[in-house]
């Protein structure tokens, strides 16, 4: 019974994949690999900037600044990639 469930939710998954389009993978993939580096060097900042002190640059604010757009530039890349797969499935 366990086992027939777990089929079941592999095909569905599948069929879900199967109906995003290509581009709007690739869009996705690539969005979230440039949001996951930049809240990366967002943490990094951060941590830098409670060991260390600058007179030129608040590492602080520099660190929330690329915290915030790694969360909007993925959020555009959603919706880009939302976009691109309607128009795909339009053209069809």
């Amino acid at each position: 019974m366990e086992k027939e469930r777990e089929r079941e939710i592999e095909k569905s998954r599948i069929r879900f994949l199967q109906k995003i389009s290509i581009y709007s993978k690739q869009i996705l993939l690539v969005i979230s690999l440039i949001s996951i580096v930049m809240a990366l060097i967002g943490i990094k900042f951060y941590i830098l900037s409670l060991h260390y002190v600058s007179d030129k640059v608040d590492l602080k604010v520099l660190a929330q600044g690329f915290l915030q757009n790694s969360v909007y530039i993925f959020i555009e890349g959603l919706g880009a990639a939302i976009l691109v797969d309607f128009l795909a499935k339009t053209k069809n």
